[in-house]
């Protein structure tokens, strides 16, 4: 877990995450431009990156220029993260979801 970009990636790199959760606000760095960096990196072309934003006011934009594999609306709601994350990770317990 990482509380601003720059980090987010050190930590990304370091752990090879099988899917990666992201932000869009974040200090540093916005959660955006974390996800179109790490999607240049060939650990974070092969991983999954769900990014989760507000898409008003041109946030489809952003997140579509991200690169990230998926995005959430933000506030999330819980079962709306559940299925993103069975999407990426089908074979875990939808219970420990």
């Amino acid at each position: 877990m990482a509380t601003d970009g720059d980090t987010a990636e050190k930590e990304f790199l370091r752990e090879l995450p099988d899917l990666t959760l992201v932000q869009d606000l974040l200090p540093g760095k916005l959660g955006y431009q974390v996800c179109s960096d790490l999607k240049e990196t060939v650990a974070g072309a092969q991983s999954p990156i769900l990014l989760m934003a507000r898409v008003r006011n041109g946030g489809r934009y952003k997140v579509a220029a991200s690169r990230c594999d998926d995005w959430i609306e933000t506030p999330v709601d819980e079962k709306s993260l559940r299925e993103k994350v069975l999407k990426f990770l089908p074979g875990i317990n939808p219970s420990a979801a």
